[in-house]
């Protein structure tokens, strides 16, 4: 209904592609959030949501595409530098995957590593 009243309506759409991403309905989800990105390039809730989804599927390259433009709106978002980072670790592109981390680490040393999730949480940079 929100939607229909006004479709520009940011949380309206971040409302249903969470409730569709419940009720396990991931193609539909990615279509709303399409939509949302559609009327708003800037939204970056908007990129934020595809990316853990995405990540947690593990497309990883998909997944960095809306991490970097989370970056790009919001550049100490920490979720976004920590992930970005991994990432980029992986792909072999440690002078960049430093970048991120490091940033993630400047913006919240305690918690960066926690942003990563259950299964990413070994920084590809330790001691």
């Amino acid at each position: 209904m929100a939607i229909r009243l006004n479709p520009k309506y940011e949380n309206a759409w971040l409302n249903l592609a969470s409730a569709l991403v419940s009720l396990h309905d991931e193609t539909q989800a990615v279509s709303v959030l399409n939509q949302l990105l559609h009327i708003d390039p800037q939204s970056m809730d908007g990129h934020l949501m595809p990316a853990k989804m995405l990540l947690a599927q593990s497309e990883e390259a998909a997944a960095l595409q809306h991490l970097e433009k989370v970056i790009q709106l919001d550049p100490d978002n920490t979720f976004a530098l920590a992930n970005a980072g991994l990432i980029e670790s992986r792909k072999g592109n440690l002078d960049k995957a430093a970048s991120y981390i490091s940033r993630a680490l400047l913006q919240d040393p305690q918690s960066a590593p926690l942003q990563l999730g259950p299964r990413n949480r070994r920084w590809p940079f330790c001691c």
